[in-house]
């Protein structure tokens, strides 16, 4: 019987790993082409203000399904991949089994917070339905996630991003045309987020099916005890941590628009903010995507191969940047009346600050990545919760004196703060330069 060819093998696994690479790049375009037609449909028919409120709520919510997750999602991947090949369908069940636990746990803390913060609004639309539903997001996202993470650990990595990238906002923008198109009134924001929730509980139903199915490749028996993770507790506390400081470096200007300032402020806000991450995801697709080959080039010992790539990369990620910011300062009150509605043409102005702050971090490349990629993610972590928190104050203060403008304010000026924090860690750490004048250097050699 010929043994087998290792050189074979490493072929296949490599092949099979530029699979995964190129179908979850294709799923998040796709994921981003079908939330855009979300969030556009949803701008249109709810309006600046009820599209305020529900994004608000929304990113309420998401504080929420933080505290209640705990970092569980992320542990149980861990847990699930280390055990993947010996501990069978059992071992699965049981950590997945634990990690349920911890979740629901979770939910007393989640929903008091949930409880208290929403009743401190004192607004007339806070209704005990519309907490129930909040609730019931919270919940059914947790869930989602973690049924997610348990996919991905059993390497089916692919199946695991369809529930929320794709099944959830299709099935969102067909429940919202099916229900204007029957209703006799106007959309609100207690019946978008009761569609929302309607969208989750069905990613959530296919997300369960097709674990179910996985576990079916394993013959061992469902029905043993848990697997003891002695160490969730304490590792649960920072990923917890750290998911806050990411939450709120994306959210935390329209939650504290969304309190301290009228409803369609923020719905105006939410609009800006998606049409500048619209650019952002065509700058930071090209990054990520190039994430491994930072990584192998380092393991290689190739620097000038990797200086190449990351100022290459860093003026690639201007130029994307540049042509998003001319087409906004050009035509961007046109296409934010053609697009979304003539009610969101004053997100002309929050837009450009936006798009001028992402620009202008543009110029010093992907620092982050590269920092992440050979490593050093300690250094990274601590510039983005310095940033966060004292982004959080300026906001506050900002928003307080100039309102809408200064939420966009403080959003581009952390942006490019934090840009700069991390490409002096990176020059100081590894003496890579990811800038784009360091780009016009190389290539003027």
């Amino acid at each position: 019987m010929p043994m087998p060819n290792s050189f074979e093998s490493a072929s296949v696994s490599n092949r099979s790993a530029h699979r995964v690479v190129v179908g979850t790049f294709s799923l998040k375009i796709a994921g981003a082409a079908l939330s855009t037609a979300l969030a556009v449909l949803m701008a249109r028919l709810l309006g600046p203000v009820e599209y305020g409120t529900f994004s608000h709520l929304l990113a309420l919510a998401g504080v929420a399904q933080i505290i209640i997750s705990g970092g569980v999602p992320t542990l149980l991947l861990r847990a699930v991949a280390s055990i993947r090949d010996n501990g069978g369908a059992s071992s699965i069940v049981g950590l997945y089994r634990r990690g349920a636990l911890l979740m629901w746990t979770g939910m007393i803390p989640g929903g008091l917070f949930a409880v208290l913060l929403l009743r401190t609004l004192d607004r007339p639309g806070i209704s005990g339905a519309l907490l129930a539903t909040l609730v019931g997001i919270v919940a059914c996202s947790s869930q989602l996630s973690l049924v997610a993470s348990a996919l991905r650990g059993m390497e089916m990595t692919l199946r695991s991003q369809l529930p929320e990238l794709i099944l959830r906002p299709l099935a969102s923008v067909l429940l919202l045309l099916g229900y204007y198109g029957l209703g006799d009134g106007p959309i609100g924001h207690p019946a978008s987020l009761q569609l929302h929730l309607v969208a989750i509980l069905g990613a959530l139903l296919a997300a369960r099916l097709t674990l179910k199915s996985g576990l079916s490749l394993h013959s061992a028996s469902v029905h043993s005890q848990p697997v003891i993770q002695p160490d969730w507790g304490r590792a649960a506390m920072w990923l917890t941590l750290l998911e806050l400081v990411n939450l709120l470096s994306a959210k935390g200007d329209l939650i504290l628009l969304g309190f301290l300032r009228p409803p369609g402020e923020a719905g105006l806000y939410q609009v800006a903010q998606q049409c500048n991450e619209l650019i952002g995801f065509g700058v930071s697709s090209v990054a990520i995507a190039l994430a491994p080959v930072l990584t192998r080039l380092h393991i290689a010992g190739e620097r000038p191969q990797l200086q190449r790539l990351c100022v290459s990369v860093g003026r690639l990620s201007f130029g994307i940047s540049a042509l998003g910011a001319t087409i906004v300062l050009i035509g961007g009150p046109e296409l934010l009346a053609i697009v979304f509605g003539g009610d969101y043409v004053a997100s002309f102005k929050p837009l450009s600050i936006l798009v001028s702050g992402l620009l202008l971090s543009s110029v010093f490349g992907f620092p982050g990545l590269v920092l992440i990629s050979l490593g050093f993610d300690r250094d990274a972590a601590k510039i983005s919760f310095f940033t966060t928190f004292a982004g959080i104050v300026a906001s506050f203060i900002l928003i307080r004196e100039i309102g809408l403008s200064g939420a966009c304010y403080s959003f581009a000026s952390g942006l490019v703060i934090r840009k700069y924090l991390l490409w002096k860690t990176l020059l100081s750490r590894t003496a890579l330069n990811s800038a784009i004048y360091a780009a016009v250097r190389v290539t003027s050699r």
